[in-house]
């Protein structure tokens, strides 16, 4: 049974900010994470971009309140920006307003097809999506419809 949650109709999971924070860093720091934000870094992302992602992911699962979220935004983006220093990401873009460059918008186009290739390359095309039933043989079958 699917379980349909309205936003603010529940308490937040957490309400203590050095908690949030924690469980944050902790999120963010995976291996997993840690190598898809150099990624999208690297791709001419902005800090800000991927820490909105973070509380507006947060808040919608209801990990903690919009306000705790934005007031946090500034520590999360500090958190992103430390990765990248640390990754040596080259031109390391910290607001939305740096991606008005035609750069920006080659990067991520370019991004989005290179997803969609692999996910077309894992796809099993040589198989057929339906497979024909067997014509069922024997004493009690249904008779073949005439076409």
């Amino acid at each position: 049974m699917n379980q349909v949650i309205i936003l603010g109709e529940h308490p937040p999971r957490q309400t203590d900010p050095e908690v949030v924070l924690e469980n944050i860093w902790r999120s963010i720091t995976s291996p997993e994470a840690v190598e898809e934000m150099i990624y999208l870094l690297e791709s001419g992302m902005p800090v800000e971009g991927i820490a909105r992602t973070i509380v507006f992911a947060g808040f919608m699962e209801g990990e903690f309140t919009p306000d705790l979220g934005f007031t946090l935004a500034g520590a999360i983006m500090e958190m992103i920006a430390a990765i990248g220093m640390r990754a040596g990401v080259k031109n390391l873009k910290m607001s939305l307003e740096d991606t008005g460059n035609k750069e920006f918008k080659t990067n991520m186009l370019k991004l989005k097809q290179a997803r969609e290739t692999k996910e077309m390359e894992n796809m099993n095309l040589d198989k057929p999506a339906i497979k024909a039933k067997p014509k069922a043989k024997g004493l009690l079958a249904k008779p073949e419809e005439a076409a």
